[in-house]
């Protein structure tokens, strides 16, 4: 069984569009978990499209995180649930909900062979496309993407997107361990925790879309935490090594 997670936060107005997808392609005894992040009133509103799924016969949760905990604290809070609760699954697949993941991309990422415990869906093969972003983001996202994985030995051309899957055995590994960075930059800390375990990436290209609604919630702010993330990540990584 796969267990797809999608972590939100104030995206009710964007994630009804995903799951109207969804409903389509996703298979009915496959399990979908929201991990909402949002304030009351967002939640009620998020828990309303989940009920909607449920009543069309879709295996859907949706668990409340906390107040903008962050992303990658939703993704581990959903995966120790699957644990804790002795839900069967054979992956799990990662991706969010403001529609810059396609549907088209999950169904590539979930259809991926089967013998893969870590696989990316990543921006930067050579079939790959981003949509809508401007050269300042690009670059900035290029120069991350080439910097990080050669200072943490780990071979891939995409350890910032959010599009992923997990084998059973990838996701106890990432459980194993408590979440010490916010953002994006826990994507680079996963990945150093199944590298350990010679756990390395296999990545599939995807076309990486603009958003339905708002806009990106990484501000200057988030860049200097992550950079102080990532530093931390190295030591981690080398104590890790000891």
């Amino acid at each position: 069984m796969f267990a797809l997670v999608i972590p939100t936060f104030n995206e009710s107005y964007s994630l009804p569009f995903l799951l109207s997808e969804l409903e389509n392609v996703w298979d009915r005894e496959d399990l979908i978990i929201v991990v909402d992040d949002s304030e009351e009133v967002e939640h009620a509103a998020t828990a309303k499209l989940i009920e909607g799924m449920v009543t069309k016969g879709f295996q859907t949760l949706i668990i409340k995180g906390k107040l903008k905990g962050g992303r990658g604290a939703a993704v581990l809070k959903a995966m120790r649930f699957l644990l804790e609760q002795g839900i069967h699954f054979d992956f799990v697949i990662e991706a969010d909900a403001d529609g810059s993941h396609r549907t088209a991309d999950i169904l590539a990422i979930k259809n991926y062979k089967r013998d893969s415990d870590f696989v990316i869906g990543s921006r930067y093969r050579q079939e790959s496309k981003i949509i809508g972003w401007s050269f300042s983001r690009r670059l900035l996202s290029r120069i991350l993407n080439s910097l990080i994985p050669k200072m943490l030995d780990i071979e891939t051309s995409d350890i910032t997107n959010g599009l992923r899957r997990y084998s059973l055995k990838a996701t106890r590994i990432i459980c194993s361990h408590e979440c010490k960075n916010s953002g994006f930059i826990y994507l680079s800390e996963q990945a150093v925790y199944l590298k350990k375990s010679n756990i390395n990436p296999n990545e599939i290209p995807i076309i990486f879309a603009p958003r339905i609604a708002g806009k990106s919630s990484v501000s200057k702010k988030d860049l200097i935490n992550s950079l102080v993330g990532l530093i931390n990540i190295m030591k981690m990584r080398r104590n890790l090594n000891a």
